[in-house]
């Protein structure tokens, strides 16, 4: 990054102006892949349960996970930004302007071969990588081994309350 230490108040401006185009990307392969998995569990509760004939995504659904996701980035969002950008590195208007094409493009190729991702975890390890090339020891590692022991601990707390569930509901009926 170097190359761009030298940066002119004018080229910042383009930057500045790049990320609108890049956030913007990065809310649309947001969207596109989080709030479909959301989308796809209600519409096959809808189906199994009979309360439609054929498996389709009705468009109070769209409404409701659009809406959630939306309400989730706009209340939860900060505490997630303030993490990423003051507990990981230290973020400048390149690194997040690299951080959002990166997992932009990494988000809209999975959606389009219908690969499911956490746009968090994405943006995260994206954040990670780039200040690992950049300077990894400007890298708070603590944090970021603290925050992947958290994904690594979902997967199978989530596994076993979907059990749990599952063993509950059969049990009644």
């Amino acid at each position: 990054m170097k190359i761009f230490s030298r940066l002119t108040l004018q080229s910042r401006k383009l930057f500045i102006f790049s990320q609108y185009l890049s956030i913007s990307w990065l809310g649309f392969s947001h969207g596109a892949n989080d709030a479909q998995k959301g989308m796809a569990v209600i519409a096959m509760v809808l189906f199994a349960s009979g309360a439609t004939t054929e498996f389709l995504v009705p468009t109070w659904v769209i409404i409701l996970c659009a809406t959630a996701i939306s309400l989730g980035t706009m209340f939860g969002g900060w505490s997630i930004i303030k993490t990423l950008g003051f507990g990981i590195i230290k973020v400048k208007t390149l690194h997040s302007f690299t951080d959002q094409i990166g997992s932009s493009f990494i988000n809209t190729i999975a959606t389009s071969v219908g690969a499911p991702t956490s746009t968090t975890q994405v943006v995260t390890a994206t954040l990670m990588g780039i200040g690992g090339a950049e300077k990894p020891r400007g890298v708070k590692w603590k944090t970021a081994f603290s925050i992947m022991r958290g994904w690594l601990f979902n997967i199978p707390v989530s596994m076993g309350v979907g059990a749990l569930y599952c063993m509950v509901l059969l049990s009644i009926f």
